[in-house]
């Protein structure tokens, strides 16, 4: 498995690798927490512009409904 956070880092004085890297990402991220807050706000917007855009396409459409007597 490849693990993009581990890849080398310069945490400006030196290139670190491993588990120091991403530990040095997780902490310029905020850390842990910040990281998964950032992720739940960030899955919410995008559900509610989907909600807001399947709205207004619902509001626009031409197609008309028919009924018929069973």
């Amino acid at each position: 498995m490849n693990d993009n956070w581990c890849q080398r880092f310069w945490d400006g004085e030196k290139w670190i690798y491993g588990g120091a890297a991403r530990n040095a990402r997780i902490a310029l991220a905020g850390g842990v927490e910040q990281i998964c807050r950032d992720v739940a706000v960030d899955a919410a917007r995008q559900a509610l512009l989907r909600v807001e855009r399947a709205a207004k396409a619902a509001r626009t459409s031409n197609v008309v409904p028919l009924r018929k007597a069973a």
